[in-house]
């Protein structure tokens, strides 16, 4: 089964890539820095990722190979 991010967890993933921090990004979006945390949570559930930098690695990896996120 593939794994598909909705459209706010690719926003928040490509946010995480460019280096914006959890408060940059809850500004942009208009949502509590939990509500962040949160998505970044499932992102790296989705992805069967440990922590943020093995989620930050596939969605460079994804980006790169595919021009596009899950």
């Amino acid at each position: 089964m593939a794994t598909v991010l909705t459209v706010r967890q690719k926003q928040i993933g490509l946010c995480l890539l460019s280096g914006m921090s959890l408060k940059e990004i809850a500004r942009r979006y208009e949502v509590s820095v939990h509500t962040v945390r949160d998505h970044q949570n499932i992102i790296k559930a989705k992805l069967s990722c440990r922590n943020a930098y093995q989620m930050g690695y596939l969605l460079g990896f994804f980006l790169q190979k595919n021009k596009k996120l899950p």
